[in-house]
């Protein structure tokens, strides 16, 4: 039985495991799968990999191009792994990108914005 079980982190934050209380959905599942594992005899491992998204999924997540990510990845405002020839950023660049992302536009059309709300013309 090789098996590999797949958590999402999301998931895992959302819903801590708490000792003494019914386990959620995601410990319920590693359970079975160590314990079957177990009962065969079989060595169980677990291990860990980064979440990460591409170029064109960062683009589609902000509403840009996958040139400008890949071209801000190219400038180092995105800092991104190389997986073969191809780029893949870490979710927590991605949300570190976009918090700085949105604040720059904002701060953009901060007047726009104020002339709008005040009726001035």
């Amino acid at each position: 039985m090789d098996e590999t079980l797949i958590l999402d982190p999301e998931e895992v934050r959302a819903n801590p495991a708490e000792v003494g209380l019914a386990q959620p959905k995601w410990a319920e599942q590693l359970l079975a799968v160590v314990r079957e594992a177990a009962g065969e005899g079989q060595m169980i491992s677990v291990s860990t990999r980064m979440k990460t998204l591409t170029p064109a999924e960062m683009a589609e997540r902000i509403g840009v191009s996958r040139t400008t990510i890949s071209r801000r990845i190219a400038e180092g405002q995105i800092k991104a792994l190389k997986v073969g020839n191809r780029h893949r950023v870490p979710v927590a660049e991605y949300d570190r990108f976009r918090r700085e992302f949105m604040k720059s536009v904002a701060e953009h059309y901060a007047a726009d914005l104020e002339a709008d709300l005040s009726g001035d013309d």
